[in-house]
């Protein structure tokens, strides 16, 4: 028996952690409480070096135990001994909520990501209109974003 069931046990706790914490940035982020934002921000850098430590022990486990050859590394090898050699239903059940809970941060975290962006956006216009920045000398940037150019290195000052 691999004892890898405390591994997604404590993992399971801390995704559920994360989960909570994704809503209250959800919501500190719509409150603009930026002393909030970077409290909730180390707690989630927190528990995502726990979830990567986890997930190094439980990676060597399951070479150690012969689960996953990584000499022929494939996708799924750990699934498909759970589901072939594994009678652990206990095992099964908390892996399968550990990736509910896992496409639940992911998609969480992505609707503060855009929630982010949408509030940077707004304050980077909210800055050009106090800088009396005008929309039409703006250029873009790499990143497909925009920038006002400065008033300095226009053609037409030349």
């Amino acid at each position: 028996m691999v004892p890898v069931e405390p591994i997604f046990a404590r993992n399971k706790e801390l995704l559920v952690s994360l989960s909570e914490l994704l809503d209250n940035e959800r919501d500190a982020l719509a409150q603009l409480d930026p002393d909030k934002i970077l409290t909730l921000s180390k707690q989630k850098s927190v528990i995502l070096d726990e979830l990567d430590a986890l997930n190094i022990k439980r990676h060597s486990l399951l070479l150690k135990f012969g689960i996953i050859d990584q000499k022929k590394a494939e996708e799924g090898q750990f699934k498909k001994w759970l589901h072939t050699k594994s009678s652990n239903p206990k095992l099964i059940d908390l892996v399968t909520q550990c990736e509910v809970l896992l496409e639940s941060c992911k998609v969480k975290n992505h609707n503060n990501e855009q929630v982010l962006n949408i509030s940077q956006q707004r304050n980077k216009t909210l800055l050009e209109i106090l800088k009396g920045t005008d929309k039409k000398s703006r250029v873009y940037t790499a990143k497909g974003g925009t920038n006002p150019v400065s008033s300095k290195h226009t053609i037409g000052r030349a």
